[in-house]
């Protein structure tokens, strides 16, 4: 997990740390690729422009003095060998990586004997990378010289096979190919032995610190609410359904229309399902059946015991054990349980504010491909537009990008959005039916704070 600004009692000064750099120096443009220019070539300036005249000299001097294994692998992707063009000691950011395809967004990192006591640094360092949307390839020395076919092979076959996840302007866009295929395995990390390391996994996958870290939170809350009720917004979502919604739909999603005869039963996936309050609303409300994803398995042990809770009060042969189903599984890893077109509603209830880039490319990508067509995502999230208290935690705990901010004492990331930011991000995708910025209140200890809230109904094109 990278450090928040301000951390007490921690063995590493925060100034060796992340935090140090203002949120200005990712939030500064050149953190990564520029667009894709009108002839087609990718921007090659991704250097801090704050850090940029102190790691220019360290990179003369990596370029001057490559190791063995370094100047090997060179011989063998140097310019479009691979059929990309692959640049080495290459400044992003604040780092200078080993090799690095920008157009896809790879970088290729070869560690040597060093790397082993630096595992901590070598973390926060391949973090910050994948928050501003690379994947990160790790290989060792040994690994390059005795084995050099084998990793080429490797190397080839990510570049031919992930899609670019690209930023676009200021607003913060990330332009994805929806049809692009992935990798099976890159939302696994493994090892420094070839391993990979993704942006989709890292920050809140499987076993990662944020993970951790909501795993602490549903065990003992600090500023989530455990209660059995629906949230307010996703029942007037719900409602919205039955009234606006079904005239702009020309059908009534949640029921009551005749397909085949028989009674329509919408399938609904609730991505950060918490304790399942919101999915188990609609299947005991709109007979829906669903799938509830969480990765917290203390949120799905409770999500579990309040479904066999409601089952237990309703008559005999009630199927609602059945039709509700509730996983262990980040949001931003492939959803691999659940087929292409099969899902009416996406329900997100701010469960998408702590990803990274990367992963928030990731997820969207998987939204759209199991969504219907003219399929229904509801999004809940952050608003920065009028919230003070989100201006003055990004003040004071900034986070690794534009608008994020480390919740403190707790080490969650948080990521707001402006209305021009949200717009730029899902409208290439979707057609905004509903949006509205709201007030709501976070609670914080024994405290409530202010917040604003943006709610979206999308349907996706």
């Amino acid at each position: 997990m990278i450090s928040r600004a301000k951390r007490k009692n921690t063995k590493v000064p925060p100034l060796e740390r992340m935090s140090r750099y203002s949120h200005k120096s990712v939030k500064d443009v050149l953190a990564s690729p520029h667009p894709p220019s009108e002839g087609g070539g990718y921007g090659y300036m991704t250097a801090s422009s704050s850090f940029y005249k102190y790691i220019k000299e360290s990179q003369n001097d990596l370029k001057q003095n490559p190791t063995p294994a370094e100047e090997k692998l060179w011989e063998y992707i140097k310019g479009k060998q691979l059929g990309y063009k692959i640049r080495r000691q290459h400044i992003i950011d604040r780092f200078v990586v080993d090799f690095v395809c920008l157009e896809k967004k790879l970088i290729i990192e070869i560690d040597g004997d060093v790397h082993t006591f630096q595992k901590e640094r070598d973390q926060e360092r391949t973090e910050i990378l994948e928050f501003l949307g690379y994947i990160v390839l790790r290989f060792t020395n040994e690994e390059v010289l005795q084995n050099i076919d084998v990793i080429i092979n490797k190397i080839k076959s990510y570049l031919n096979t992930i899609s670019p996840l690209l930023w676009r302007g200021s607003g913060g866009g990330l332009s994805l190919d929806v049809a692009g295929h992935v990798p099976h395995d890159v939302g696994h990390t493994r090892g420094s032995g070839g391993g990979l390391s993704s942006g989709r996994q890292k920050g809140f996958g499987e076993d990662s610190s944020q993970q951790r870290a909501w795993e602490r939170e549903y065990r003992d809350p600090q500023f989530i609410t455990l209660n059995t009720e629906p949230q307010k917004d996703v029942i007037r979502f719900a409602l919205w359904l039955k009234k606006d919604g079904k005239e702009i739909l020309e059908h009534d999603i949640l029921g009551d229309a005749e397909q085949n005869d028989s009674k329509y039963v919408p399938r609904i996936l609730d991505l950060g399902c918490g304790n399942g309050r919101n999915l188990i609303y609609f299947a005991k409300e709109y007979n829906a059946q669903g799938i509830g994803y969480d990765f917290s398995p203390t949120a799905i042990a409770r999500a579990r015991e309040f479904l066999k809770q409601i089952a237990s009060t309703r008559g005999a042969g009630d199927s609602i054990l059945d039709e509700v189903s509730f996983y262990v599984q980040s949001i931003a890893e492939s959803y691999t349980n659940i087929p292409d077109s099969s899902i009416d509603i996406v329900l997100d209830a701010t469960a998408s504010n702590s990803l990274y880039e990367g992963e928030r490319a990731f997820y969207l990508q998987e939204v759209l491909r199991v969504l219907k067509p003219n399929g229904i995502f509801f999004v809940r999230t952050l608003c920065l537009d009028g919230d003070r208290n989100a201006k003055n935690l990004i003040k004071e705990f900034p986070g690794p990008g534009k608008d994020t901010y480390f919740l403190p004492d707790i080490d969650l990331v948080e990521k707001t959005f402006t209305e021009k930011d949200f717009r730029a991000l899902y409208e290439e995708y979707f057609d905004i039916l509903f949006l509205k910025k709201h007030t709501g209140y976070q609670r914080w200890g024994n405290q409530n704070y202010k917040r604003r809230y943006l709610t979206a109904y999308l349907k996706k094109k």
